[in-house]
């Protein structure tokens, strides 16, 4: 065998060698990333289980409205209260992380109308915006509210199919930016309450038009 051939063959030997060591690294590192690439995907779309927020026994959902548990008229106001937990009763077992959320009132539209002598509509007046305030635990200062009418394309319509206004609690009249919505916390890792005391002024409206909402806060 001649010199030349045995060089080409050598050559040759070597080009077939290196280019299956080159197949199987690529192989390798597209299967690995492809690995990769998909915990990591799973990983970003696995979502975090809120911990349960409670209204006496039943579960409060997120942006679903409920009733506050016991009304009192006053002098020219009415005050409806309600208790929040992260525990559905004594001795259950408290979640461990903290549930952060923020307390709305909602009213529902509505409106007054008188009858004249054959029982027939004389005339509808609308029920004017009431002034809302909100008092948490340990508090002694009322909190101010901000009205905001809910519109017919907002999710919150979409989910509840009703019609008013939202009212969102601030730290004080000056403090009315989104950014400064008051945030409540029940405190995990324990049993942790909070009670609302909800306070209507100079309002001619029923109760049954006065639901609570809260909101979570990620």
């Amino acid at each position: 065998m001649s010199e030349k051939y045995k060089t080409s063959l050598v050559f040759k030997i070597s080009v077939l060698v290196l280019s299956l060591m080159l197949i199987a690294c690529l192989s390798v590192r597209i299967t690995y990333g492809r690995y990769i690439t998909q915990e990591n995907h799973d990983i970003g779309f696995l979502a975090d289980a809120q911990p349960p927020i409670y209204l006496d026994s039943n579960e409060a959902s997120d942006k679903t409205l409920f009733e506050p548990t016991q009304w009192q008229a006053g002098s020219g106001q009415i005050s409806g209260t309600f208790t929040l937990s992260n525990i559905a009763e004594d001795g259950a077992q408290p979640p461990d992380k903290d549930a952060r959320f923020r307390i709305r009132a909602f009213v529902m539209e509505g409106a007054q109308t008188e009858l004249n002598a054959e029982g027939e509509d004389k005339q509808e007046t609308e029920i004017l915006t009431p002034e809302i305030t909100l008092l948490a635990d340990n508090e002694n200062v009322e909190h101010p509210s901000k009205a905001e009418t809910i519109k017919e394309n907002t999710d919150f319509y979409k989910k509840n199919q009703k019609n008013g206004q939202f009212y969102c609690f601030y730290e004080s009249i000056d403090e009315q930016n989104e950014s400064d919505e008051l945030e409540f916390l029940l405190q995990g890792g324990k049993s942790s309450t909070l009670t609302f005391k909800l306070t209507l002024y100079n309002a001619q409206i029923s109760s049954s038009q006065i639901f609570i909402c809260l909101e979570r806060v990620k």
